[in-house]
């Protein structure tokens, strides 16, 4: 399994990201870089959810998703 990630930005610290997923999903994001260290980010994930651990194949795992990361 591969997925490739494009990010554009679109103002100092924001950011519009996309990731096509197998089976025929996408995903798509807008994150900002607060603090100079922590990114916040939403989205909406087209296809099912399978990351890790967390292997979500029903029909309705598709749906809005909030991120935080430190960036370092």
């Amino acid at each position: 399994m591969a997925s490739l990630r494009g990010e554009l930005t679109i103002a100092h610290d924001w950011d519009l990201g996309a990731r096509p997923v197998t089976h025929g999903g996408a995903l798509v994001e807008a994150s900002a870089l607060t603090m100079g260290w922590l990114r916040l980010g939403a989205g909406y994930n087209f296809s099912t959810i399978g990351v890790g651990a967390v292997n979500c194949v029903e029909p309705t795992a598709r749906g809005l998703f909030v991120r935080a990361e430190a960036v370092y």
